[in-house]
């Protein structure tokens, strides 16, 4: 997520992601889903922000 600015749409993530993936698992969405909700804070639908850019945002506010 760093590479698409630290926010990003799902479709921008499957788009960056799907000539980089490691396996050929049919369910590889599904696993892009699952790090963002471990890994990112939900910021709209369909869309997460690593936490360091959330923070980054609340100091210049």
């Amino acid at each position: 997520m760093d590479t698409l600015g630290g926010v990003a749409h799902l479709r921008d993530i499957y788009d960056y992601a799907a000539d980089r993936r490691p396996t050929q698992n049919s369910h590889w969405r599904e696993q892009i889903r699952k790090v963002c909700r471990k890994t990112a804070k939900r910021v709209g639908r369909g869309r997460y922000a690593l936490a360091d850019t959330l923070e980054l945002d609340l100091a210049v506010a």
